[in-house]
């Protein structure tokens, strides 16, 4: 982010991008976690995970891809805790090809 950015500017144009986007993020995380309360719990850690890395964007690239980059990374951590990584890893290769 542009150190230029006051703490009031820089927050406002988060809530602004998030708000935006916010719907095709979930729709990803729901996606990958099709329950509805778990998809929430993953969304909303996201989400803070996309305030803290917030300086790490740059304006005018694309919001929802990086927020669905972080959702992504949060959901196979999540799933494969839950899982086992030789299950996930499977489900993953039906699901790309």
């Amino acid at each position: 982010m542009d150190a230029g950015y006051n703490e009031s500017e820089r927050y406002k144009e988060f809530l602004r991008l998030l708000m935006a986007n916010q719907h095709r993020i979930f729709g990803f995380i729901f996606a990958l976690v099709p329950d509805m309360e778990a998809a929430e719990d993953l969304q909303q850690e996201t989400m803070l995970v996309m305030w803290e890395k917030y300086r790490e964007f740059k304006p005018g690239t694309n919001f929802a891809a990086w927020g669905i980059q972080i959702a992504r990374n949060k959901c196979i951590s999540i799933i494969m805790k839950k899982t086992g990584a030789r299950w996930f890893l499977s489900a993953m290769k039906r699901w790309i090809t």
